[in-house]
């Protein structure tokens, strides 16, 4: 997911970690649709940033507010 976020391709993914590019392949084939529907959202490469993004930012906010007293 890192490399994803990173805007970095598979094959630059696997080289980078000593993989190869069928087995980073088929790892994100798996994981991509667990990712999804955990978030509501289809989630792909091409747009995880996107989609992570705000919900960093919604839980930032939401684990900084203090609770009511």
């Amino acid at each position: 997911m890192r490399g994803c976020l990173e805007g970095k391709y598979y094959r630059t993914i696997a080289k980078e970690n000593g993989f190869s590019y069928h087995y980073v392949k088929e790892i994100g084939s798996e994981f991509w649709p667990i990712l999804s529907e955990a978030l509501g959202t289809k989630v792909i490469p091409r747009n995880i940033r996107a989609v992570i993004e705000p919900t960093f930012r919604t839980l930032t906010v939401t684990h900084q507010k203090k609770p009511p007293k």
